[in-house]
């Protein structure tokens, strides 16, 4: 709202041109917004009424666009975790914090909050340790030689026609629509960014689930042992560096919830149906132990 100019009493039409263009690769029909010459820009006369003089609107453009306020807004450190975990002596949420500007951990929310008898006894956990845990027991169900088998022979059994391909295309663009409409939502402040990213994850997994089903190749051939150790070990690398966005739509997928206290954890899930072992429970549980760093010795290692 800051950055709309309409609120100045001035309305512009013909400030941007949309094109569509197809990926010769891909087959997907991007969409780009340009700016167009302010030559081509038409002011519409009163159509909308002046509720913020010029001066106020210039003075608010120069504070949202000062460097070290920008600088100041990014976010440091990623928890991807956040939401997901909780103490495992009192069952409160865990949140991420940072101690002496660099080593991340998860800590009981009631640590500290709340009268002194009612604390949590419990001590902070070292994230990359919590996080790394949770991606190896991720990667060893996605890397597991029979769920790769069954991936591979339910996308050798999937038809995508050209009638199919256009109807994906069709879904494809319309996620796409979605996507521009929730971020000029946020732009009109009209919803805030905790409910952005979580459409957007949304989105970014229906769009990612569209890509992968168009590049389904019908005459896929027989999966050798050599191609399945393959699918297996970039399987597990890529679960095991993921980070940030893709960490969190990994976690999203699985519907991660974790239960956490210096040294080990519970984690629950949800795994494919067809998952080896579980085909018939939609939803499995494991407890996992991990180690922590070595040569820590501070009272929050």
């Amino acid at each position: 709202m800051l950055q709309n100019e309409t609120y100045t009493g001035i309305s512009m039409y013909r400030r941007t041109s949309v094109q569509k263009t197809r990926d010769p690769r891909t087959g997907r029909t991007k969409r780009k917004v340009e700016l167009r010459d302010p030559a081509d820009w038409i002011q519409v006369q009163d159509a909308t009424p002046a509720i913020v003089d010029n001066m106020t609107f210039g003075t608010a453009q120069k504070i949202l666009d000062d460097p070290e306020r920008r600088r100041r807004g990014k976010r440091k450190y990623h928890y991807g975790l956040s939401g997901r975990v909780q103490c495992l002596k009192c069952g409160k949420a865990m949140v991420g914090q940072t101690l002496k500007k660099s080593y991340r951990y998860y800590k009981c929310r009631r640590l500290f909050a709340g009268p002194r008898h009612d604390r949590c006894d419990t001590t902070y956990v070292r994230a990359d340790a919590l996080e790394q845990a949770v991606k190896e027991e991720m990667a060893l169900v996605l890397a597991n030689p029979e769920m790769i088998i069954a991936e591979h022979q339910r996308l050798r059994g999937e038809n995508v026609g050209e009638r199919d391909r256009v109807d994906l295309q069709s879904q494809a663009d319309n996620l796409d629509g979605q996507r521009q409409r929730l971020l000029k939502l946020y732009q009109l402040g009209e919803i805030d960014y905790q409910y952005l990213e979580v459409e957007s994850r949304s989105l970014r997994a229906q769009m990612a689930d569209i890509e992968s089903r168009m590049k389904v190749n019908v005459s896929m051939p027989d999966l050798s042992l050599g191609d399945l150790e393959q699918a297996c070990a970039r399987v597990r690398q890529w679960v095991q560096a993921a980070e940030e966005d893709e960490f969190a739509l990994l976690a999203d997928a699985f519907q991660i919830r974790v239960l956490a206290e210096k040294g080990r954890g519970e984690l629950t899930g949800v795994i494919p149906e067809y998952a080896p072992d579980c085909s018939h429970a939609d939803v499995c549980s494991v407890v996992i132990n991990f180690m922590l760093p070595q040569g820590s010795s501070s009272l929050y290692s």
